[in-house]
């Protein structure tokens, strides 16, 4: 009997025993380290594995609970954390060559284009004009013209040599106002010689090269473009024999085909980069193989309204006649060396105002505002919001919802 009470009582005793070590107090703080609970029984909570004490669970094992710090990983809203095992990368420090793309096209040399026009008021008798793009020389005829006021200003050259030939001063004003009319030495001393007056005069050209045709009177009032489009694609010149023209009436433009220039649209972003007499490398129609090199030659000094690039010229030879007016071009300009911290631009999401890349920190990718520099083919330049040692995804895009919108920060 004594010793059943005796045996009951150390029972009792190494159960209270044992449940004072393992009992922990739930508001205990275990955040460094691994730990275990019983689900039924919360209250009981160690750091090591184990079985629960209390009779009811019957010996059941304590389960492993998640860390407080990893569970907060988990738990970061997945619009501005994520979670991932992709490749990640480090900022390079290098050099990398400055290279501005630009796209363009080939047209004549504006400083080659001049322009024919009709000194008077008068009629087309003859044309030697037949197609555009006609060439022709210095000194050859173009038109003859039928006017009165030429008729007039030599029938008053012709009646002071018959009859005041003393009179210098007016033979000399009247001689003048035939060379004012695009009269020439030799048509004036033949009139001079032979006392004739000519009822049409022939008009010749000051300038070699191949003729281009202009917009005719009366249609000036259209879309420019268009008609300029319908002119070109005509086969028949609107300029015809038998039309009448008026004074300072342009006919035609005798562009000389021999000096032709590349004009390139530059972004505004990058147009203080590019210097006279810089060295470009092009390729017409898109054909690598025929790679060339020129100089900038102009820059334009105005923005067009509404654009968002800037024109350059680069004069080209063309005395072989290779290059055609209207050929694409294609073309890169070295602008320098830039020294800096660049990553691959797949690494870099750009939200329109905001620029990220994902950095990773403890474990999980978080968005990381940056701010980018110069840029080319393949890398972009970080000015800042990122260190050498900073761990950041290769392929942003990889971790990114097409769908979601990318907090930056907490209060967004």
């Amino acid at each position: 009997m004594l010793l059943g009470l005796f045996l009951i009582c150390l029972t009792y005793i190494e159960c209270n025993h044992d449940s004072k070590n393992t009992a922990i107090n739930p508001k205990m703080e275990m955040e460094s380290q691994d730990t275990f609970y019983c689900p039924m029984h919360p209250e009981i909570v160690q750091n090591h594995p184990g079985k629960c004490p209390k009779p009811e669970c019957e010996g059941m094992d304590l389960v492993k609970k998640f860390r407080p710090d990893l569970l907060h990983a988990l738990l970061k809203p997945v619009n501005s954390n994520v979670v991932s095992s992709i490749n990640t990368i480090h900022a390079n420090f290098k050099s990398i060559d400055q290279i501005i793309d630009a796209q363009g096209f080939i047209d004549y040399d504006d400083r080659t284009k001049h322009a024919i026009a009709s000194r008077l008021n008068g009629r087309i008798d003859n044309l030697y004009i037949r197609y555009n793009y006609q060439p022709i020389v210095k000194g050859e005829k173009i038109l003859d013209i039928y006017s009165p006021a030429l008729i007039t200003a030599q029938e008053n050259l012709v009646y002071l040599i018959n009859n005041d030939p003393e009179n210098r001063s007016l033979i000399n004003a009247a001689k003048q106002k035939l060379v004012l009319l695009g009269f020439n030495d030799i048509q004036i001393q033949n009139i001079i010689s032979n006392k004739i007056v000519l009822n049409v005069v022939p008009i010749y050209s000051k300038w070699s090269g191949h003729i281009h045709e202009t917009m005719t009177k009366g249609e000036t009032n259209g879309n420019e473009s268009s008609i300029n489009d319908k002119l070109k694609k005509s086969k028949e010149l609107g300029v015809k024999e038998g039309m009448y023209v008026e004074a300072g009436q342009t006919l035609f433009n005798v562009v000389d085909p021999h000096d032709v220039a590349i004009y390139l649209q530059i972004k505004i972003k990058d147009i203080t980069k590019i210097k006279l007499n810089q060295d470009v490398e092009f390729w017409v129609n898109e054909i690598p193989i025929m790679s060339m090199h020129g100089k900038v030659n102009f820059i334009s000094p105005i923005v067009n309204a509404g654009s968002k690039s800037v024109k350059i010229r680069i004069d080209i030879n063309n005395k072989e006649h290779a290059h055609k007016v209207g050929a694409l071009v294609n073309a890169k300009i070295n602008v320098g060396v830039t020294e800096g911290m660049w990553v691959p631009k797949k690494s870099i999401i750009n939200l329109g105002k905001q620029k990220i890349v994902w950095l990773k920190t403890d474990g999980y990718f978080r968005a990381q505002p940056i701010e980018t520099g110069e840029s080319d083919n393949n890398w972009t330049e970080i000015k800042n919001g990122l260190e050498p040692e900073n761990e950041i995804a290769e392929d942003a895009a990889f971790l990114t919802d097409s769908e979601g919108f990318i907090k930056i920060t907490e209060d967004e």
